[in-house]
């Protein structure tokens, strides 16, 4: 999964839980962490890809279907169980959360 498009803006990026250059989104719950994670390459070819960016720089809703979307959630369930999982979720958490960043320095979430 290196290309990916921000689900906020509709601008292409390198992969799905990366914030996004252009609009800065990064996805910070369940939902946007699937749908970041369905516009990817690892899901649909570029040319598929291009037609989800334009449409949601014309401000339409990407709809996955539900069977879609509860296989990826699944999969993120699954994945957050994991040792990487739960170091993404902390990291998450220290970017949604800025007291979490107060005194601390360096590259680490915790």
């Amino acid at each position: 999964m290196t290309k990916a498009v921000c689900y906020h803006c509709g601008e292409f990026k390198k992969g799905a839980f990366t914030g996004c250059g252009s609009c800065k989104s990064a996805p910070n719950d369940d939902e946007e962490i699937v749908l970041s994670l369905a516009l990817t390459d690892h899901y649909f070819d570029v040319a598929t890809l291009s037609k989800f960016a334009d449409a949601i720089k014309n401000g339409k809703k990407v709809d996955l279907t539900e069977a879609f979307r509860a296989e990826l959630l699944e999969t993120h369930e699954e994945f957050k169980s994991t040792i990487l999982g739960k170091y993404f979720a902390r990291s998450r958490e220290a970017r949604i959360d800025k007291s979490a960043k107060k005194g601390k320095r360096g590259w680490w979430p915790f």
